[in-house]
């Protein structure tokens, strides 16, 4: 299921005790600096989340796509978005571990793994699953690679 602003206003909601009608005028706000930043062409940082950045796109020829006519494509401007180096660790489910532990070469964890939908500790997993990381990390020696 896709995060919408009215889930990000209900989950104001339950965690900060906002009322609905301030969670969703909150969440508005936000995303109307967001966009106003963003149209004055200044980049948006949100630390441990990434950077937002408007740039320009030249204008270049193209194709239709139905009929393959070559065609112009007018410059424009675009949004682009770099995560931050914490995001990324937390969506690095499989490939290269991440882990200080687990990069020395000790593949017991001891860190617990965090569920990412509230941070608190889904399970430990050097005790229940001793194939994934704290950091969501996978340790199978295929994915060590």
């Amino acid at each position: 299921m896709a995060l919408t602003k009215a889930r990000i206003a209900d989950g104001l909601v339950h965690t900060v005790g906002l009322n609905r009608s301030e969670a969703k005028d909150f969440v508005d706000a936000f995303f109307d600096a967001l966009r106003t930043t963003l149209a004055e062409e200044r980049p948006v940082k949100l630390s441990g989340f990434g950077s937002f950045r408007s740039r320009p796109k030249r204008a270049r020829l193209g194709r239709h796509p139905k009929t393959g006519a070559p065609m112009a494509i007018e410059a424009r401007r675009i949004v682009t978005f770099q995560a931050s180096t914490l995001l990324s660790d937390r969506l690095w489910l499989h490939g290269k571990a991440t882990c200080e532990f687990v990069r020395n070469g000790d593949l017991s964890c001891p860190y617990p793994l965090l569920d990412q939908a509230d941070g608190s500790a889904a399970f430990d997993v050097a005790e229940e699953s001793p194939s994934l990381c704290h950091q969501g990390a996978c340790l199978e020696p295929d994915c060590l690679e």
